[in-house]
């Protein structure tokens, strides 16, 4: 597991205000988005939280939420307890990968710019393990880069060629996540974009 760990701490400190930049603040409200179905008193998981600035949004919505946040930089995780200090006794920080999912029920999954650093090969495993630590009726809220217009693509081959060379992914290409999440038996439940269509924020429910 240590080769997934830390991979983006050179970048931690500055990756918020990058992304800010780059996106006119698309990352953020992305981030924010359908934080509204979560239901009240809700035992969340989130997988790569990084900096975990969105969740003081969450906390005003569902103020009575319990969550498990894990996060491979150690970096970020520091910035994340440090943005959440006033919920730390409703936040478990784990330092560490979707390999170490506590073996419990949740609510809700959040992933928000996640999947894109998994190959297609690896996705089918992942969200068979996401889906194994939902309760019925659970909620996965997803937010993440989707394939568009030409210079949206150019863009993408640019980030991906940046995040490789700070060692941060080996991913080489966006995979086809949302085809992966219906093939496994999720349906939408609601969607929305941003970013001309570039970042896609999709909440899903197991088909029953």
């Amino acid at each position: 597991m240590e080769r997934y760990l830390n991979r983006f701490d050179k970048i931690a400190p500055v990756y918020d205000f990058i992304a800010s930049i780059v996106f006119c603040g698309a990352i953020r409200r992305a981030q924010e988005t359908h934080l509204n179905e979560i239901p009240a008193n809700a035992k969340v998981l989130v997988l790569g939280g990084g900096s975990g600035k969105w969740m003081g949004r969450m906390f005003q919505l569902n103020p009575g939420c319990t969550v498990c946040f894990i996060e491979a930089s150690s970096r970020m995780l520091t910035l994340a307890k440090k943005n959440n200090s006033k919920h730390s006794q409703q936040i478990e920080f784990i330092h560490g990968t979707h390999l170490d999912i506590p073996v419990v029920q949740f609510d809700v999954v959040v992933t928000h710019f996640f999947l894109d650093m998994f190959s297609d090969d690896n996705m089918i495993d992942l969200i068979a393990q996401i889906k194994q630590r939902m309760r019925e009726n659970g909620i996965w809220l997803v937010a993440d880069f989707v394939n568009g217009r030409w210079w949206l693509n150019l863009l993408l081959l640019v980030m991906y060629s940046f995040f490789r060379l700070v060692g941060a992914i080996d991913a080489m290409k966006l995979p086809g996540w949302q085809s992966a999440i219906k093939d496994c038996g999720f349906f939408v439940v609601q969607s929305k974009h941003f970013f001309g269509g570039f970042i896609s924020c999709q909440s899903f429910k197991v088909s029953s």
